[in-house]
């Protein structure tokens, strides 16, 4: 095929045609005619395209279709190609004879021939218009994309007459389309990795467009018309109107972090990027970028301790509201751990002196306290460690955290994860017990233990272990976000020892008050009876069978009295028996019971809703309302002794109030009794009032609030 010399060489466009039709087609043949018909137009006379102008001069739009910047053909019925315009000849560098012989097939490419063929052959069968894409070769051996198209024409009888065909220079558009599938695949596989999504969206009408990650991390079908307010109802409702202010501000630009909560109840953290659109649509006035946080680039924040600390304080007063023992906090605290740890179980530990380590509760998703029957595990103390051990810096206070890592009937310690690591010698004075718990550790998934200080008074007193599948050093943010974390279980473990106490206090106080009790009851009813006896012998040896009469029948007034209070004090040692009674068939027989015989009228009043109480306040409250009794029959010389116990929406509340003498509270001693009382309320997380004065009576008033499991 001859070249083209560059002096003769038009200007070529894009698509491969030249501004010079004439000329190109001159350059392509390899011969160049100066003729021209009459109109001045060049005439088309080279060897090439010759053989076919006496048709084209018969074709009434010769000169449009020669000129149209596309390959247009025509063919007869049965799909011979009859006619071809210049550009076919321009493009290919065939000649009119080549190309109307069938050559042009042999410039479609081969990866390309199959599916052409097979449009073609489809559409002359059925005679109806169709279009294919193919790549045909130029005059210079290049490739390029067309979109074919063919359209029938048929007679008024509806029978074919001939076929009508253009080809459209496609290949930039091909190749911007390769360049954006491209750019839309990179896309994808970044926003994959990165957890990244795009949302765009019109502030006004709420309408937007959402990637594929978007639907991801929303957890919403693509099938979902993506708009603002659907994005709005999966940030979490208490970050809701601060995401909307966020939002309409979205022109200013900014970055913010959210809360999504999905539909199972889980929360997701999202970091947003806004800005407005650089080319503002219809639909997308404003962009954002939405990234999912991992549970590491949110510590990042320098505000997640101050944030999270926050969230802890505020949710150690939910789980106290729900459930008043320190043990619930302990477990809500070793969860937390568990959780920013990555742990799978936790433990806390005793520091003894002498003895080593015990073994207080153990967390492997519910908590375990220890008893002598199951949990205590007493680790002996080895021998001296060395300056340098970590356990050594760890007890002194020097360091918050000593890594363990875990192995074959061994644990290695470190301050960091890089080493030194040092032989645990605090447990090799048990190394079965060591080879059990590591195995069991390790069986559960556990490749590394954190070991966080139990901080009480400035002194080291125990250690909380975290059995993690970590197995990396801690950031700074992370280590003391987990220290707040030991710092509310240090708490707990606190509440509840001074709780043992406390009961262990009231235990031996209702053991000095039944002394007491005893002693003002019973030992002096049985001294009356004996000093009533002995006047009666002194009375019978003097004959005074009257006296005698008198001081037997007071002894036997006494007797009985003093039976009275031994029952009540038996009743006393056993208040959580109610014979299959309700608390306020209870009440009733105590009143009864604890008055009979006595000048004191009890008055009991019941109103409200009876429901469901949490364990142990039936105790209490039945307790309370005896110790108040017996006090009032003991020392107020009172003619009535009030009681109503009343049902409230979200409370029980009780009063006792009695006619006698009174007291002043501020000014007399106050026994064990009511301490007792204030203890028993303090247990039911309620409220307690007593109020008094010579002479006008005393009045009891206390209430506890129900708890929302005890209320369902």
């Amino acid at each position: 095929m001859p070249t083209k010399q560059p002096a003769d060489r038009a200007r070529e466009t894009d698509d491969g045609n030249t501004d010079d039709r004439a000329q190109e087609c001159d350059d392509v043949c390899g011969q160049p005619t100066d003729s021209r018909n009459d109109d001045g137009r060049r005439k088309h006379t080279s060897p090439k395209c010759q053989s076919r102008d006496g048709d084209a001069q018969n074709h009434p739009l010769a000169s449009a279709i020669h000129c149209i910047p596309g390959l247009v053909w025509t063919a007869s019925p049965d799909g011979p190609v009859d006619f071809v315009n210049d550009p076919w000849c321009q493009y290919t560098g065939l000649s009119n004879d080549a190309l109307l012989c069938g050559g042009w097939s042999a410039l479609v490419h081969g990866d390309d021939l199959a599916g052409f063929e097979t449009y073609r052959h489809a559409t002359i069968l059925q005679g109806t218009s169709g279009e294919t894409e193919a790549r045909l070769r130029r005059f210079d051996g290049a490739y390029r994309w067309f979109l074919f198209r063919i359209i029938p024409v048929h007679d008024r009888k509806g029978a074919l007459v001939k076929w009508y065909g253009h080809a459209t220079d496609i290949d930039r558009l091909k190749q911007t389309e390769d360049r954006l599938r491209a750019s839309e695949a990179l896309l994808r596989e970044v926003q994959c990795f990165s957890s990244t999504g795009s949302v765009g969206w019109n502030a006004t009408t709420g309408a937007g467009v959402w990637s594929a990650k978007t639907f991801s991390i929303l957890r919403y079908d693509p099938s979902v018309a993506p708009t603002l307010d659907q994005l709005l109802q999966r940030v979490h409702p208490e970050d809701r109107e601060y995401a909307r202010q966020r939002l309409n501000r979205a022109e200013s630009g900014g970055e913010f972090e959210l809360r999504l909560k999905m539909p199972d109840s889980s929360v997701k953290h999202v970091r947003l990027v806004t800005r407005v659109a650089q080319r503002p649509t219809e639909i997308c006035q404003y962009v954002a970028a939405i990234t999912e946080l991992t549970k590491r680039e949110r510590t990042a924040d320098p505000l997640y301790i101050a944030r999270g600390a926050l969230e802890m304080a505020a949710s150690t007063l939910t789980v106290l509201s729900r459930d008043s023992k320190p043990e619930a906090l302990l477990e809500y605290a070793l969860r937390g751990l568990c959780e920013q740890l990555d742990g799978v179980s936790a433990g806390v530990w005793e520091k003894k002196l002498g003895t080593g380590a015990i073994l207080l509760a153990n967390y492997d998703g519910r908590l375990h306290l220890a008893t002598p029957e199951t949990l205590v595990i007493t680790v002996k103390e080895g021998p001296p460690l060395e300056e340098d051990h970590p356990w050594s810096a760890f007890f002194r206070g020097e360091i918050t955290l000593v890594y363990g890592r875990l192995g074959e009937g061994l644990i290695e310690v470190a301050k960091h994860f890089d080493g030194p690591w040092f032989g645990d010698a605090q447990l090799g004075a048990s190394a079965p017990l060591n080879r059990k718990l590591t195995a069991g550790h390790l069986a559960r998934g556990a490749a590394t233990t954190l070991n966080l200080p139990m901080v009480v008074g400035g002194r080291v007193t125990g250690l909380f272990v975290v059995r993690s599948r970590t197995s990396r050093e801690l950031r700074p943010v992370e280590r003391e976000f987990a220290q707040v974390i030991a710092h509310q279980a240090t708490l707990a473990v606190q509440l509840m020892r001074l709780t043992q106490q406390n009961r262990e206090a009231a235990v031996v106080a209702e053991r000095v008050r039944m002394a007491r009790d005893i002693h003002d009851t019973l030992a002096q009813g049985f001294m009356g009876v004996i000093l009533q006896l002995e006047a009666a012998k002194g009375a019978l040896e003097k004959d005074q069978t009257d006296e005698a009469a008198r001081r037997i029948g007071r002894a036997s007034e006494l007797s009985r009295w003093s039976l009275r209070e031994a029952r009540r004090s038996m009743r006393a040692l056993r208040p959580g028996s109610f014979d299959g009674k309700t608390l306020e068939g209870a009440i009733k027989q105590l009143l009864l019971q604890m008055t009979d015989g006595a000048t004191l009228k009890p008055i009991f009043t019941w109103a409200g809703k009876d429901r469901t109480l949490p364990t142990g306040w039936e105790d209490n409250i039945l307790r309370i309302i005896q110790e108040a009794l017996t006090n009032t029959l003991k020392h107020s010389n009172a003619r009535t002794f009030r009681v109503r116990v009343e049902y409230l929406a979200e409370e029980v509340a009780v009063q006792l109030a009695d006619d006698g003498q009174g007291f002043g509270v501020h000014t007399e001693h106050q026994g064990f009794g009511l301490m007792g009382m204030r203890e028993r309320v303090s247990l039911m997380g309620g409220k307690f009032l007593i109020t008094s004065a010579p002479g006008i009576g005393t009045e009891i008033e206390f209430s506890a609030e129900i708890p929302a499991a005890s209320n369902d």
